[in-house]
């Protein structure tokens, strides 16, 4: 499946909340997320812009993320594998025994909504703050863009390992996890 997505950085949640009920966008839950991202020791799969990663939330599912050959520039396409494993301990047991390693984990809270048929996600991560992911059709993220009053052009194609790892890197700090415990410290 080709995932097409776009994020914006949010400042405080509340008026995006207000948006999203005054459209009737629906709201579909809100967990803690954990997340670890996978790499060799060369990291090859980085180098390709490939992304394996182990997420536990409302379920543990393994993810490899590939790039799009003739992507657009305005959204974040990607190739995306994904399946729902039932031990979040043992598949991580298993990544490792084959070599990979862990390059980063992180954390985020995410609260799910769909508007239509396009999934809206409004993501707190430490250190880095509120994001908002669209994901769905090209027209279907312009169409609700809009409608909560964001323009396409403030939009973000990184994924949030290279806004954390942009974010430290400004500080001179060396980065390996985002995660709720580390910003206490």
């Amino acid at each position: 499946m080709i995932e097409t997505e776009i994020k914006f950085k949010l400042g405080a949640p509340a008026k995006i909340r207000g948006k999203l009920k005054e459209i009737g966008a629906k709201r579909v839950g809100k967990n803690l997320e954990q997340g670890i991202i996978f790499d060799d020791a060369k990291n090859s799969l980085r180098k390709k812009r490939i992304l394996l990663r182990l997420r536990k939330g409302k379920y543990n599912l393994l993810t490899l993320k590939m790039p799009v050959k003739n992507a657009g520039r305005k959204f974040k396409e990607r190739k995306e594998i994904e399946v729902k494993v039932s031990d979040f301990s043992e598949a991580k047991k298993i990544l490792e025994g084959i070599g990979f390693k862990v390059d980063h984990a992180y954390e985020k809270i995410r609260e799910s909504f769909i508007f239509h048929k396009t999934r809206i996600e409004l993501d707190k991560l430490p250190f880095l703050g509120y994001y908002l992911e669209i994901e769905g059709t090209q027209k279907g993220i312009q169409d609700t863009a809009k409608k909560l009053g964001l323009n396409l052009r403030d939009g973000i194609t990184k994924n949030y390992l290279q806004i954390a790892r942009e974010f430290f890197a400004k500080r001179k700090q060396k980065y390996n996890e985002l995660l709720f415990s580390s910003e206490k410290r």
